[in-house]
C-alpha cells in the first residue's frame, strides 16, 4: 500500500501530461492543484480476505473483530490528547489493506469522520502471534518491549513507536485521504500496466550466498528459504530479548542460544533492567558457510541496544543512537523435513 502510494505521488505530473491531449497543445496551462492528502484507494475485499488469512494461519488466535476494537481504541487515545488533535467522532472502522511479508505484517484501518477519512497503518513482526492472554503484553510496547509508558501524544518515550494498538501490534503511520481523481486513476493504470509481465520471466538471480563459492547442493535446500528464515528468527529473537520472555522463541531456537537467552532473561530480571532492541533491521544476509545439516548466516544488522532500570525507566547502558553491526548466526535441522531453528549467535569483531 505505502509503496504504491510512494509510486502516485511522484507519478502525479507524469500521468497529468500524459492523459490530456489538450495540455500538449496549450503549453500554458496548469492542472488543477490536488487536495491535501494521498488517494484514498478502493479496498481490495479479495486482497484483504486473503491477507487476514495468512495471518490465521500462523495466529489461529487473531481475530479480526478485536483487532478493530483495539484500532478504535487508538484512535480514540491519539485524536484526544496532544496538540493538534481532536479529531470528529468516528462514523465507521474498517480494514481497507493487509500486507503479509515476510518479516512484517501491515494492517492498513480507514477511519471515517465528518471531516473525512483517514487510513491508519498498523504492523507487526510476520512471527508474532496473538497472546491468550493480552494482560500479559498490553503493559509492554510491541517495538522495543519496554513498560508502556505512553507519552501524551500516545508515543512510547524509549523508542518513538507511536502507540500499542493491540498485542503485538504497533501504529506506524497516518494517512490522510482525498478523494480518487482522474490523475490517480491514470497514475494506478501506468503502474499496473507496468507490472504486468510480458513474458514469462526467468528465475531470479542467486542471493549472494549462492555466489559466493558456498555449495547448497548437498542440503538439497534453497538459499532463499534459508536466509529469509534467518531473518525471521532474528526479529523474533529480538522480540523475546526484549520482553525477556525466551518462551516465546522456544520453537525457533535451540541448544546454546537457547541457554544463553534463558540465561540473559534471568540476569536482567534479577538486576532490575530491561534490555531494549529498537528500529531492529537486518540490511543484508549471506550464508558464509555450510557443514552437514549446519549453515552459518552472516547478517548485517542496524538498530538502538541499551538496557533501561525497571523502575525508573532511565538509561543505564548503551545509547539510544543508531548504529550498525554483524552476526553470524548458525541454523541447524534435524533433517530434510524439519524446520530451520537458531543454535548459536555471536558479533562480529572487526
Amino acid at each position: 500500500m505505502a509503496d504504491l502510494f510512494d509510486i502516485l505521488s511522484g507519478a502525479l505530473d507524469i500521468a497529468g501530461e500524459l492523459q490530456s491531449g489538450r495540455r500538449r497543445r496549450d503549453a500554458d496551462a496548469e492542472p488543477p492543484p490536488l487536495p491535501p492528502g494521498i488517494p484514498a484507494l478502493p479496498p481490495d475485499p479479495r486482497a484483504i480476505a486473503a491477507g487476514l488469512d495468512a495471518i490465521r494461519a500462523h495466529d489461529p488466535a487473531f481475530d479480526e473483530a478485536s483487532f478493530l476494537a483495539h484500532t478504535r481504541a487508538v484512535w480514540n487515545k491519539v485524536t484526544s490528547t496532544g496538540p493538534g488533535f481532536g479529531l470528529p467522532v468516528l462514523r465507521d472502522v474498517a480494514i481497507s489493506a493487509v500486507r503479509v511479508g515476510p518479516e512484517m505484517e501491515t494492517i492498513t484501518v480507514r477511519f471515517g469522520t465528518a471531516a473525512g477519512e483517514e487510513d491508519w497503518v498498523f504492523q507487526r513482526s510476520a512471527t508474532s502471534v496473538t497472546d491468550p492472554d493480552p494482560a500479559t503484553t498490553a503493559n509492554h510496547c510491541p517495538n522495543c518491549g519496554a513498560p508502556l509508558q505512553l507519552d501524551p501524544t500516545g508515543a512510547c518515550p524509549y523508542c518513538h513507536t507511536s502507540v500499542l494498538a493491540a498485542p503485538g501490534w504497533a501504529l506506524t503511520a497516518r494517512n490522510m485521504l482525498r478523494p480518487m481523481t482522474e490523475r490517480d486513476a491514470a497514475v494506478i493504470a501506468m503502474v499496473a500496466a507496468a507490472a504486468a509481465p510480458a513474458t514469462p520471466q526467468a528465475p531470479p538471480p542467486p542471493p549472494p550466498a549462492a555466489s559466493s563459492g558456498v555449495d547448497l547442493g548437498a542440503l538439497g535446500a534453497d538459499a532463499y528459504s534459508i536466509l529469509a528464515c534467518a531473518r525471521e528468527i532474528v526479529y523474533a529473537v529480538a522480540q523475546a530479548r526484549s520482553q525477556r520472555r525466551p518462551e516465546m522463541v522456544a520453537s525457533r531456537v535451540a541448544g546454546d542460544l537457547a541457554a544463553a537467552l534463558d540465561a540473559e532473561a534471568a540476569d536482567t530480571t534479577a538486576r532490575h533492567r530491561h534490555h531494549v532492541l529498537a528500529f531492529l533491521e537486518v540490511t543484508d544476509a549471506v550464508i558464509t558457510a555450510v557443514d552437514g545439516d549446519r549453515v552459518t548466516v552472516r547478517m548485517h544488522l542496524t538498530g538502538q541496544e541499551y538496557e533501561l532500570a525497571d523502575g525508573s525507566m532511565a538509561l543505564v547502558e548503551g545509547t539510544q543512537t543508531t548504529r550498525s553491526w554483524t552476526e553470524d548466526w548458525v541454523l541447524r535441522r534435524a533433517d530434510a523435513s524439519a524446520a530451520w531453528v537458531a543454535i548459536a549467535s555471536a558479533r562480529v569483531v572487526g
